[in-house]
């Protein structure tokens, strides 16, 4: 109860501290600091950019572009060791500001494939040049929305042609009825070619930089001229540890480990026309048996691959072939997340923990399959920003973790697009934090905290109104917010509810299969990301059933023990499938032993049609179809959530704790303790709600609050009452 009553600062929420660059003074540092101690916080996590200060700004003051120099990393050393004397925890952005990147990268600049096109008339023959791509139309667009001086350089016409290919013209727009490599044609800058009958494209495939920058950084120097690395080769993150790494970890090494905790990086909003590296066909040949390069015009699309551009224009693939284009676009899906995750993650990971530190990271936005990405770190980190905190989202880091072991699972909280970032009350910042805890996050990040720093006669505050775009992504909270004055009291509250939702073992009933390779953004005003989840969720939510996301290298991971699905560190009673277009062969052969053993199955919609990819499809597409006529009337195929929920009931799959009502007015959360069992009961509602639930004869428990830090209740012949206000949250413990 001591723990619980006054936690320590490991469970405490941190601040995401905002410098203005290098323009920081020990003095201010040591206010601020102070300040975050004497108001419930447990540590900082250091941002250094430039959001919200324009050239003028950066003008008059030379120490704002010093991220990277000596200077620099001796004011992150006096702050460390400010911050171990009020025993408050540091975490530090791995360079300035997001996508990982600086004036050190040079060989090591992000690439990207670029595409021309002409149209011909056959039969015909035709002897020209090929084309060279032009700048696409929607480049401004991308830095209009960044709201920062450049996002992406000049367009990079250095080209280096790649391959020529021909495509027969199909009867609808776009579409392609037949794909040749024509490069054989090309010799000495001209195109010889004998065009066959019909109407067809030419395709010049070429290879540039992206000559992406990091966003609103800090770095010295020219501000064009600090670029993103590569994340799909080796050589792009041996230049940002070279770059910046290595000075960082020499300069703090006394303060490595205590209050020097973990390495951050944000959401890589990555951008590219069509993403690539040095040695692309070569591994996609030999993972994947076949070419790729006749095939690359089907993979552009129309926006590129620019998260924010996708989100609002919902772009599609530019061309297509029948289901071959969309194959393999999956084929290539996977490669680009195998690099990413090979040549950037593993070795990223291996020199910090060779530096005795950890990593905490968003890998959302990046090219990695998402739940892969989440499970590898040390703390995977969610936001309620991206896909407007839907729980659907949220719970893809925090199942990573359970089935990774990891214990932490961190959240970038109170962030929203707002019109009033200075709106939200007291009960909101409970309904947020319940909200994440419920998801299965046990650690808060607040977004953020300004280092104070005024410009043109008004603090500054990043993210608050960006000129071009009129509305706000974050929450105010400083000496000046509304809440502030009840800060404290919320963070009491938010430190007991980590600290309980950080011991165990979590524990989830069913795994529910996560199809895809990423999740896709988008756009939402306001804080109410409940208003966002899938039905699926909510009537599992409604039903009080608990669960975890898994990915297809999940499943095929699995093993059978003691009746149940053992993956990773977790093991589950029951699958629910959706979205079941393509699977992997291998994940659905799992799936039959799974049946076979008795375990309960089932599948919202349609059977699976297809194998994901093009390589070899047609002798996986086959196993897939055999599978599913040898399970098909063994598992529970159902058409609506309602038919997925009762399905699941009547197969035995039950709620951890049984209402007396027909459904679960609460969101819960289940862990393990060697002495008991620990849930969070957390209201999202609009109303108070009321509750009582059956825990078994004989067993004690008690109902904790962590507004308060006290008792709230206990049971009674193996009943207890609970009333939860809208937005709260309540602990139950009930004794082993």
């Amino acid at each position: 109860m001591e723990l619980w009553k006054s936690p320590p600062e490991r469970y405490r929420p941190y601040f995401r501290w905002w410098w203005p660059g290098g323009s920081v003074e020990e003095k201010e540092i040591r206010r601020e600091l102070r300040l975050f101690k004497d108001n419930g916080f447990g540590g900082v996590e250091i941002q250094p950019f430039t959001f919200g200060l324009d050239e003028e700004d950066i003008a008059k003051d030379p120490n704002i572009m010093t991220v990277g120099t000596d200077e620099f990393f001796e004011k992150l050393k006096t702050t460390l060791k400010i911050a171990k004397e009020l025993n408050l925890r540091v975490d530090i952005t791995f360079g300035s500001s997001w996508p990982t990147g600086g004036p050190f990268i040079k060989e090591g600049k992000a690439k990207q494939l670029v595409m021309s096109v002409i149209e011909v008339e056959g039969p015909s023959g035709f002897n020209g040049p090929v084309p060279l791509p032009e700048k696409p139309n929607y480049y401004e667009l991308l830095n209009l929305v960044q709201d920062i001086s450049k996002t992406v350089g000049e367009f990079d016409r250095n080209f280096k042609l790649l391959a020529v290919i021909a495509g027969k013209k199909g009867d609808a727009s776009g579409e392609i009825a037949d794909l040749i490599d024509i490069s054989q044609y090309f010799s000495n800058g001209i195109l010889r070619w004998d065009v066959p009958d019909g109407r067809w494209f030419i395709f010049g495939i070429y290879e540039n930089f992206t000559n992406q920058l990091v966003f609103c950084h800090a770095y010295p120097g020219n501000y064009t001229e600090s670029f993103v690395h590569d994340h799909l080769n080796r050589r792009g993150i041996d230049e940002m540890i070279d770059g910046f790494g290595e000075k960082l970890v020499e300069h703090l090494k006394e303060y490595t480990g205590d209050p020097f905790d973990s390495l951050f990086i944000d959401s890589f909003e990555l951008f590219s026309i069509l993403p690539w590296t040095d040695g692309f066909l070569e591994k996609f040949q030999k993972e994947m048996g076949y070419d790729l390069k006749p095939f690359i015009p089907l993979l552009f699309k129309k926006f590129g691959e620019i998260k924010w551009l996708e989100t609002i224009f919902k772009g599609s693939l530019k061309y297509s072939y029948g289901e071959i284009g969309e194959r393999v676009r999956e084929d290539y899906e996977e490669i680009r997340s195998e690099l990413f995750r090979d040549e950037f993650l593993k070795p990223l990971l291996d020199w910090v923990h060779k530096n005795g530190l950890t990593l905490r990271l968003q890998n959302h936005g990046g090219y990695q399959n998402f739940l892969e990405g989440y499970s590898m770190v040390d703390i995977p980190e969610t936001e309620e920003l991206y896909a407007g905190g839907s729980y659907d989202f949220m719970k893809l880091s925090s199942s990573s973790a359970h089935i990774s072991g990891k214990r932490f699972i961190s959240s970038e909280t109170f962030v929203s697009a707002s019109e009033n970032p200075k709106k939200l009350k007291e009960e909101d910042f409970y309904y947020l934090a319940g909200r994440a805890f419920s998801a299965g996050v046990n650690k808060i990040y607040y977004h953020g905290y300004p280092y104070l720093y005024y410009r043109k006669g008004r603090r500054w505050y990043p993210f608050d109104r960006p000129e071009s775009l009129g509305f706000s992504f974050t929450t105010w909270t400083d000496e000046s917010s509304p809440v502030w004055k009840e800060i404290k009291r919320i963070n009491e509250y938010i430190s007991r509810l980590s600290c309980a939702m950080s011991r165990g073992k979590n524990s989830a009933e069913l795994a529910w299969l996560y199809n895809d390779i990423d999740f896709k953004d988008k756009i939402v005003f306001g804080f109410r990301g409940e208003v966002h989840d899938s039905e699926i969720t909510k009537r599992l939510q409604r039903a009080g059933i608990t669960y975890d996301r898994i990915a297809p290298f999940h499943l095929v991971s699995a093993e059978i023990k003691n009746g149940k699905i053992a993956i990773g560190y977790q093991e589950y009673s029951a699958i629910l499938m959706d979205n079941l277009n393509a699977v992997y062969p291998e994940a659905m052969s799992k799936v039959k032993d799974i049946v076979e053993a008795g375990i309960p199955v089932v599948i919202l919609g349609n059977f699976p049609e297809r194998a994901i990819g093009y390589h070899n499809f047609q002798e996986r597409d086959d196993f897939v179809k055999k599978i599913v006529n040898e399970i098909e009337g063994k598992v529970k195929r159902v058409s609506t959530p309602d038919e997925a929920i009762k399905a699941l009931i009547n197969s035995g799959i039950k709620p951890p704790i049984i209402p007396e009502k027909e459904y679960q007015p609460f969101d819960i959360t289940h862990r393990i303790l060697k002495n008991g069992e620990l849930f969070l009961l957390f209201n999202g509602t609009e109303e108070t709600q009321k509750e009582v639930f059956f825990i078994g004869n004989g067993r004690n428990g008690v109902l904790l609050d962590p507004l308060t830090g006290s008792e709230k209740g206990k049971t009674k012949d193996g009943y207890i009452n609970v009333e939860i206000p809208p937005g709260f949250s309540l602990v139950l413990f009930v004794e082993k």
